[in-house]
C-alpha cells in the first residue's frame, strides 16, 4: 500500500504529461491590421484586437489544440500558408487564387471596400455610380490585398480603371494621398476609419460613402495542413456564436447589442 501511494504521484504526473503532449499545436499567422490584429511590424506576436480575441475564445473551447499567433510581412503570410509551415489566418477574405491553398470557416463578418479621398483636394467628397466614373483617378491598392485583387478583377472585367500598385503597407498607402501623389484609395472601410483616427488623419482623409465592393471575412487554414475535423468544430461554434449574439459581441466591443 505504501508503495502504492508512493507511485501514485508518479502516475498522475505521467498521465497530465501524456495529455499535455497529445495536444496539436495550431499557429495562426497574421500581419498588423487593426481593430482585428493588433501590433507592428517589429512585434513577433499580436498585441491583441478583436480577431485575435475571437480565436482565443474559440479555442478556449478545443482544450485539444495548443494556440500560437505569429506576426509576418502579409505576402510572406500567405506564401507560409501556402507551403503548409503555418495553420491558419484569423481575418481573411476569399478569393479565387486563395481558395487554391486555403480551407475557410463560416462567415465571420461583413466587410466593404470603400474608397478613401483627401478632404483637401476633394472638399465636396466625390461621386460615382459606375466604376466608369472614376476612370480620370489615380487609386492606390497595396499589392497582395484583398483591394488589389478584386479592383485587378474589376479591370480583367472591362472597368477603365487607373491603379497604382504600392509595395509597402497600407501607412505607406495613405501617406501618399495625403502628399497627392494618387487621387484615391481603395481600403477595407472599417480597417481604413481605425487606421485614421490612429494617426490622427481623420480630418484630413474621408471614406466615400458607397462601397466599391462588399464580401465577408473568414478564418483561413492551409489545405496543406489537412483541418478538415478543426473547421467543422469551429463551424459548429461560430454558428452558435451567431445565432446567440455572442459573434457579434467580441468582434464589435463597442456596440449597444454587446452581449456580457
Amino acid at each position: 500500500m505504501r508503495t502504492l501511494t508512493k507511485l501514485l504521484p508518479l502516475f498522475i504526473s505521467l498521465l497530465m504529461s501524456v495529455c499535455v503532449t497529445a495536444q496539436q499545436n495550431i499557429v495562426f499567422a497574421d500581419s498588423p491590421y487593426p481593430p482585428y490584429v493588433l501590433g507592428s511590424s517589429s512585434d513577433k506576436v499580436p498585441k491583441g484586437g478583436t480577431a485575435v480575441d475571437l480565436v482565443n475564445q474559440l479555442f478556449s473551447e478545443l482544450p485539444e489544440y495548443n494556440l500560437e499567433f505569429r506576426l509576418l510581412p502579409w505576402k510572406r503570410l500567405l506564401r507560409e500558408l501556402e507551403k503548409g509551415e503555418v495553420d491558419g489566418v484569423t481575418m481573411v477574405a476569399k478569393t479565387p487564387e486563395r481558395a487554391q491553398y486555403l480551407d475557410f470557416t463560416s462567415a465571420l463578418v461583413r466587410y466593404e471596400l470603400a474608397l478613401f479621398y483627401s478632404a483637401s483636394t476633394f472638399p465636396n467628397g466625390i461621386n460615382w455610380q459606375q466604376l466608369s466614373d472614376l476612370s480620370d483617378y489615380r487609386i492606390g491598392v497595396v499589392e497582395g490585398y484583398l483591394s488589389d485583387s478584386k479592383l485587378h478583377e474589376f479591370v480583367d472585367q472591362g472597368a477603365p480603371l487607373n491603379l497604382v500598385r504600392l509595395s509597402g503597407n497600407e501607412q505607406q498607402l495613405f501617406g501618399m494621398l495625403l502628399r497627392g501623389r494618387i487621387d484615391l484609395i481603395c481600403f477595407k472601410l472599417e480597417s481604413g476609419k481605425t487606421l485614421l483616427r490612429q494617426q490622427g488623419w481623420s480630418q484630413d482623409i474621408k471614406p466615400n460613402d458607397r462601397a466599391i465592393y462588399q464580401g465577408s471575412y473568414y478564418l483561413g487554414f492551409s489545405k496543406a495542413r489537412q483541418h478538415a475535423s478543426l473547421i467543422n468544430q469551429l463551424n459548429n461554434l461560430i454558428d452558435q456564436w451567431r445565432d446567440n449574439g455572442k459573434l457579434d459581441a467580441i468582434l464589435h466591443p463597442h456596440s449597444p447589442n454587446r452581449v456580457n
